[in-house]
């Protein structure tokens, strides 16, 4: 199992899911596998204008900051895994992005890690369904107080009142995606 020197064990790491999962989902040639990941970047890319400071809350590979990056300000990508951050800079280098800053760190301590400064908007794709309500609380407590006057925050998550749990059933059945359901 892998822990961070903090002791927050990496859920990803113990899961075996790598560090450029998303970034290969989002490249994938199934078309399903695909679209999944790229339909929140396009919902997401209504939101984005030129000029904003965005904090991109579980980064993982970094697809949002790959796709945003020249079109904004800054991107700061928040996210606990140091390999997908690593896998992240590595792309960031090659691709010569210069406005994306980096921070490992587990959002449930975001106030301890400073982030810095406010944001034009904050974003969350699949992250705060990981974490017990009573922790979710606090980091909307936290992302509030990080927004500019007028910022917007946008979460996506699971509708698990749909037909999504009986897809989470099926994909862990047949073992097409890392497992999803209970975790």
């Amino acid at each position: 199992m892998s822990i961070r020197a903090d002791q927050t064990i990496i859920i990803e790491k113990r899961l075996g899911i790598p560090a450029d999962y998303q970034y290969k989902a989002i490249r994938s040639k199934n078309y399903l596998f695909a679209n999944w990941h790229n339909n929140k970047l396009v919902a997401l890319s209504n939101l984005i204008k030129p000029g904003m400071r965005i904090l991109d809350l579980g980064t993982g590979s970094g697809n949002f900051e790959l796709r945003f990056a020249g079109r904004v300000k800054e991107i700061v990508g928040v996210d606990y895994n140091d390999e997908a951050l690593e896998f992240l800079k590595r792309k960031i280098k090659e691709k010569r992005i210069k406005n994306v800053k980096l921070v490992c760190c587990d959002i449930r301590n975001l106030s301890k890690f400073g982030v810095g400064g406010k944001f034009d908007l904050i974003v969350m794709v699949d992250v705060i369904e990981h974490i017990k309500i009573d922790e979710a609380k606090k980091v909307v407590g936290v992302v509030k107080n990080m927004l500019n006057p007028n910022g917007k925050v946008c979460v996506v998550t699971p509708n698990y009142k749909s037909s999504w749990l009986l897809m989470e059933f099926v994909l862990d059945k047949f073992k097409l995606v890392p497992k999803l359901n209970n975790e």
